[in-house]
């Protein structure tokens, strides 16, 4: 199912908001790796979790979880634990 809602999301964000992978060749297949954004919109961390064909896991802070919208997404498709 998280899979399916994923999917789906990243439909509706290429489609709204047009969103572009940029030199996604320099990120490794396996292994960890860093990813340091410039946050521009509290929507910028589900998108590059949407995006991303790896697990993300991130550090953000708690204020961006009290926005329903966010709090329901990160529990769906983001992360399994709090």
């Amino acid at each position: 199912m998280k899979k399916i809602v994923k999917a789906f999301l990243y439909f509706l964000c290429l489609v709204v908001y047009r969103v572009k992978k940029v030199h996604e060749e320099n990120v490794p297949k396996e292994g960890s790796y860093i990813i340091c954004a410039n946050h521009v919109h509290a929507l910028d961390a589900p998108v590059m979790v949407l995006s991303s064909k790896r697990d993300i896991r991130m550090i953000a802070k708690e204020e961006l979880f009290q926005n329903p919208l966010l709090a329901w997404l990160r529990k769906s498709i983001w992360c399994d634990s709090d």
